[in-house]
């Protein structure tokens, strides 16, 4: 699928290095550090990592900011006719690449060289920064090692036809493999002040949507290869806890309606996983979904909606948009009403005089989210806000340390509930991947990031 995301900061002055709920603090002390550094530089094909920074995070800004504004969909720069109002792009994560061998040390090749183009870019455009989104991708994507664990590769096929394979990723060893690759991940990452979130992948098949199963292709061969729903929603679980690790990075996760194998789409699923990827410990959460047009998805969009700026504040919010859509201003305006910060572009963007204005207003909506406080940030990453124990239906028990439990949904998410079933019913939850598409300072944290690129 067409499934990308990116960053940003502000198109003026980038000021708005805001996180939801943080105030714009020293910002990381980033803004003068990553723009004065100008990364590695290639050799036969080879990137050398990017040179040795340092910035700092304060109490109050304990977590990267997460991108804002408009953002290219794709692993690539944005076009030169967009560059005054894009500020960011992906890295196509495929853990096959990143780690090729069995438990074996990250090959960064491909963060690496992304890191050192932003720089360059930065370095040249200090009031116009880029950052960077990481989504990882498992799925079709997981390395052979992983796949050869409890049993073997599952054949899966998409929708439009295209067939690959994937590992039963329900399973105790993937799991832990998974777990043990984000642990590598975040101790390289966490240090980059340039990439500001990472997507969860250990569930996905095709695309980046790690709730979608493609029912209909794919039940009884997942069911053959000991698939359970139980299994499935404990290993949501299991690689969203693999996200603690990440200290100062946003963890981002593609949400939709979660697609049982029978019965349909479930928003009720779909909220329990969302409310438990809140209570564990996260350093942020920022909600996406990847098929935003001008109509539907309405109640999927209104639950999203209850948990960012313009319900309890305790995530962020972003889209892609459909690979073509309508009408850019229709659909950039239709996610501002559900308080989204950042948009990923369709293929058909538009001018960048059109886009301008609504890159204006994504970011004005994100300064906005800064006066509600400190909700949206854990500012002790790593420790859990789950009651102990706390599972729901199909959810596999762990062990997890009481502290009083996360706010309570807004209403809204009961009106998304009540009006779920009109759109889930059938059984289809729109996606593109459905559609055929292939408060005191405290002392200072000081972080370092010595690039290792392997090549």
């Amino acid at each position: 699928m067409e499934e990308s995301r990116s960053i940003r900061a502000s198109h003026h002055t980038r000021s708005h290095f805001a996180f939801i709920g943080v105030p714009v603090v020293a910002v990381l002390a980033v803004g003068a550090a990553f723009v004065t550094q100008v990364a590695g530089s290639a050799l036969a094909g080879c990137t050398l990592a990017p040179k040795t920074i340092s910035y700092q995070l304060t109490a109050a800004q304990t977590v990267k900011p997460v991108n804002s504004g408009l953002l290219e969909r794709g692993p690539a720069p944005p076009p030169s006719n967009l560059a005054g109002v894009v500020s960011g792009y992906i890295i196509e994560g495929h853990w096959n690449t990143l780690q090729p061998t069995a438990g074996g040390p990250l090959a960064t090749t491909v963060i690496d060289r992304a890191v050192a183009a932003v720089r360059v870019w930065n370095a040249a455009n200090p009031a116009n920064p880029r950052a960077l989104r990481l989504r990882i991708e498992s799925g079709i994507y997981a390395p052979d090692w992983v796949k050869a664990m409890s049993g073997g590769p599952v054949t899966v096929r998409s929708s439009s036809g295209s067939t690959g394979t994937v590992a039963r990723w329900w399973t105790a060893p993937v799991e832990a493999a998974y777990t043990a690759f984000v642990a590598k991940l975040a101790a390289y990452v966490d240090p980059i002040p340039e990439i500001r979130e990472v997507t969860v992948g250990a569930t996905m098949e095709f695309f980046g949507e790690i709730f979608i199963r493609f029912a209909s292709q794919n039940a009884a061969a997942l069911t053959a290869a000991g698939y359970t729903q139980a299994a499935d929603i404990a290993a949501m679980e299991s690689s969203f806890r693999a996200h603690v690790a990440f200290q100062h990075t946003t963890t981002q996760i593609d949400v939709n309606g979660y697609q049982q194998l029978t019965g349909g789409g479930s928003l009720t699923i779909t909220q329990q996983l969302m409310t438990y990827a809140l209570s564990i410990g996260l350093a942020h959460v920022q909600f996406a979904n990847a098929s935003l047009t001008s109509a539907g998805n309405t109640p999927l969009y209104a639950l999203m909606q209850s948990y960012g700026p313009k319900g309890s504040n305790q995530a962020s919010i972003t889209f892609q948009t459909m690979p073509t859509i309508p009408s850019v201003t229709q659909v950039i305006n239709r996610a501002l009403t559900y308080g989204a910060t950042s948009i990923e572009l369709p293929s058909n963007p538009g001018s960048a005089s059109t886009l301008s204005p609504l890159e204006k207003a994504l970011d004005a909506g994100m300064l906005r989210g800064t006066s509600v406080g400190l909700q949206g940030v854990n500012t002790q990453p790593g420790v859990s806000t789950a009651p102990a124990g706390a599972t729901g239906p199909g959810h596999a028990s762990h062990k997890t340390t009481t502290h009083p439990t996360v706010p309570k949904l807004a209403s809204a998410a009961a009106n998304a509930l009540l009006l779920a079933a009109a759109e889930l019913a059938t059984g289809a939850p729109a996606s593109a991947s459905t559609r055929g598409m292939d408060t005191p300072a405290a002392p200072i944290t000081a972080v370092n990031y010595a690039g290792g690129g392997v090549c």
